[in-house]
């Protein structure tokens, strides 16, 4: 890829795939949601908005990659680096938008599996005002780089504008520490589960898929040094290109927890029924959505077990195991202890 003409087939072919390959993972999503008989909840809505964004921004690539993008500034006409320099406008809103929506679909699933957990309540907490606060002061720190606006895409027009790509070098530093936190933050949990060793290597398995999104978030960081802005339309279309990547990178990190049910579907013998049995035999069981004991346990403490695969989040084993062990722990001692005897006699039947 020497030639100008080759990074404008690699960023237009880059684009496509990954874009292509988050409306994939999203479907699957929602299929996996179906599967598990699952209701929908703010995550999945988040992750929707999410889709829009990315669409809206690959398809703004796409404009100004036929306007030019990644060829040398010197061979386009003058009117058409003026017309990327508008969309690059709108680019750079959508793009800190979907950050929001998607670290707050993953950080929304966090609270619901782990609320009761005041640690892990308060982390959440925390990162999902973090990740607010940056993106939307990019937000406005985009709109707002030059005085008057119009500078940002005709600089014939006098005024003075700030230094855009240190601002979005800084804070892409923290987005990618922002990502390397919640993906900890999440394995940290998992790991504390009491199930087996195969049980608990298999979930941070399955979870670590979804960090590339900090591989992703990492380098852009690195693209976004080599822009040049005497050759702006040139250096930036790698740089954009990788945009387009880490917001669907992102989708699919955050639909990736949810696969489960599809994976048992597809994958019988590796999420089989009885695995998920053995997992949980130590936990008792949710109803999707309740954010707590099954109503199949009664007042006084002596549960009911319900068929694997039916009432509990099945998508987000053993995540669940974590949470009804915090909600077992945050009970009374007698119905902590009623709760520890049926699962006991359960077990020998």
């Amino acid at each position: 890829m020497a030639d100008s003409g080759s990074w404008q087939r690699y960023n237009r072919d880059a684009s496509i795939s990954i874009t292509v390959l988050g409306v994939v993972f999203v479907g699957l999503r929602f299929s996996s949601r179906h599967l598990g008989k699952v209701p929908l909840g703010l995550e999945d809505a988040l992750i929707v908005a999410a889709l829009f964004n990315l669409f809206v921004i690959f398809v703004l690539d796409l404009v100004m990659v036929k306007y030019g993008l990644s060829l040398h500034q010197s061979t386009i006409p003058i009117d058409d680096i003026i017309t990327i320099n508008k969309l690059l406008l709108p680019a750079e809103v959508f793009y800190c938008t979907s950050l929001i929506l998607t670290k707050t679909s993953i950080l929304a699933m966090y609270h619901r599996i782990f609320h009761i957990h005041q640690p892990t309540r308060i982390a959440v907490y925390v990162l999902g005002a973090i990740t607010v606060i940056r993106a939307v002061s990019l937000i406005i720190a985009s709109i707002f780089q030059c005085i008057p606006v119009s500078r940002a895409w005709d600089k014939s027009h006098p005024g003075r504008c700030i230094n855009l790509k240190d601002t979005f070098i800084a804070n892409d530093v923290v987005n990618a520490i922002t990502d390397v936190v919640i993906l900890g933050l999440l394995i940290g949990r998992v790991w504390k589960v009491q199930a087996g060793w195969g049980v608990r290597i298999r979930a941070v398995g399955m979870i670590s898929l979804g960090g590339f999104v900090v591989f992703t978030s990492i380098y852009r960081i690195i693209t976004l040094v080599d822009v040049d802005f005497d050759d702006l339309t040139y250096t930036l279309g790698r740089s954009n290109a990788w945009c387009v990547i880490e917001v669907s990178s992102g989708i699919i990190s955050a639909c990736i927890p949810t696969l489960r049910p599809l994976a048992r579907a597809l994958f019988p013998g590796v999420f089989s029924r009885k695995q998920s049995s053995q997992g949980q035999g130590n936990s008792s069981y949710l109803k999707p959505g309740n954010g707590g004991l099954s109503d199949d346990s009664s007042r006084d403490g002596v549960y009911k077990r319900p068929e694997v695969g039916v009432g509990f989040d099945g998508d987000e084993y053993p995540l669940t195991v974590v949470k009804v062990r915090g909600r077992v722990e945050g009970i009374g001692f007698q119905k902590r202890l009623g709760i520890m005897l049926s699962e006991i006699i359960a077990h020998h039947k």
